[in-house]
């Protein structure tokens, strides 16, 4: 119905879209993904890929592998969403398709422990983007449209690289599955993620988890 309204909208028929104010209903979502959606990169992929890169492609690689954001969070970052003092990265909105909107879901409004290595990636694109609002720019210094364009330049990265290629958003597995299978406390790493509770980290996750023999 949106879409349809909308169309009336854009060619002048009604002069507003009646549904642009209704949210959707949340409704529970199915995790029953496939074995190679989620395809964890290992620690030593990923330190090859950043050895072969520079510029915001290394930072944004090395913030989204020490922060588990989602690419749309990341591109949507400005600098007064970064916390340097308390060590936070606030997370509460997303790019898509040039748009600026809510996060996936209301539990995807957080606040990230800015780790070490994020702190790092964010003080390197400081000294490129500092002048600017966003945190991350292309290369004409303009909010980027969607994170399609880092997805195909990550993707060389790996072909360059000799690494099987697959998705941006694996890094995000990676980082989430490296945690867990290292014992780290799965409430806090669910947390990070933005997931409504444990049980849905849980289920993407579960045979990451190793038990002591």
């Amino acid at each position: 119905l949106y879409s349809i309204f909308e169309k009336a909208y854009l060619n002048n028929i009604i002069d507003t879209n009646p549904l642009s104010k209704v949210k959707l209903l949340a409704k529970s979502r199915s995790f029953n993904l496939k074995e190679n959606e989620i395809d964890p990169f290992s620690n030593n992929d990923i330190n090859i890929v950043l050895d072969s890169v520079n510029g915001y492609m290394h930072n944004f690689i090395k913030l989204m592998y020490s922060t588990g954001m989602r690419p749309g969070e990341i591109i949507a970052l400005t600098w007064a969403d970064i916390d340097f003092e308390k060590r936070l990265i606030k997370v509460n909105k997303t790019i898509v398709s040039g748009n600026v909107g809510d996060v996936k879901t209301v539990s995807s409004i957080r606040e990230i422990d800015m780790l070490r290595n994020a702190e790092i990636a964010l003080l390197n694109q400081r000294e490129l983007t500092k002048d600017y609002t966003s945190v991350f720019l292309n290369q004409s210094k303009k909010q980027f449209f969607s994170h399609d364009i880092i997805n195909k330049h990550f993707k060389l990265l790996l072909e360059k690289n000799d690494i099987k290629v697959r998705s941006l958003y694996n890094i995000r597995h990676s980082f989430a599955s490296q945690l867990i299978s290292k014992g780290i406390n799965i409430v806090w790493v669910s947390k990070m993620l933005g997931h409504k509770d444990v049980s849905i980290t849980l289920k993407i996750y579960t045979k990451f988890i190793k038990e002591d023999d």
